[in-house]
């Protein structure tokens, strides 16, 4: 009963019509932690790396290159490397010194781990305001293409910011 445009926006809006894969779509994600929900399924948490600041202090004159393939955002499931590199030349364990301040560790939930928002790894704080964010904005889209309007008009919220009024 809907009209047509309103469902062909619903349908570009599809988690499979995502360039970088359903799974990079929020409204995929939604789906998944309601079905979990229906089944009765827990929400497993675990930790991950959500800020990968390392420094280095070599002994003079040594170089270091860090390895770019250890990344932000790994989860902790035993053991975990926050950070490797190459010296220029080898040195003994207490030569260096590191600090090891920079890398957080914050919350995630297991099923969302690999959950990447356009392609990108997020925070699981960043992706759960964006999606209440998209799921609002999507919902008061879908309305307005309907035909209705609240009689105190839509408001638009913006992530760390108040609520404003907006018709």
């Amino acid at each position: 009963m809907l009209q047509e445009h309103v469902v062909e926006a619903l349908e570009k809006s599809q988690p499979y019509q995502s360039p970088y894969g359903p799974e990079s779509n929020l409204t995929y994600g939604i789906h998944e932690l309601a079905r979990k929900d229906r089944h009765r399924s827990l929400h497993v948490g675990l930790g991950r790396i959500d800020e990968h600041r390392i420094r280095v202090a070599p002994p003079p004159g040594v170089t270091i290159e860090f390895d770019q393939t250890v990344k932000p955002y790994s989860h902790i499931e035993g053991e975990l490397v926050v950070g490797r590199f190459t010296a220029s030349r080898t040195i003994r364990p207490r030569e260096i010194k590191a600090d090891l301040r920079g890398v957080a560790i914050a919350q995630e939930i297991q099923a969302w781990a690999e959950f990447k928002l356009d392609g990108k790894s997020q925070s699981l704080q960043d992706r759960m305001i964006y999606t209440e964010i998209f799921t609002r904005n999507h919902l008061e889209n879908i309305a307005l293409m309907g035909g209705a309007v609240p009689p105190d008009g839509y408001r638009t919220f913006e992530p760390g910011t108040q609520a404003e009024e907006h018709t």
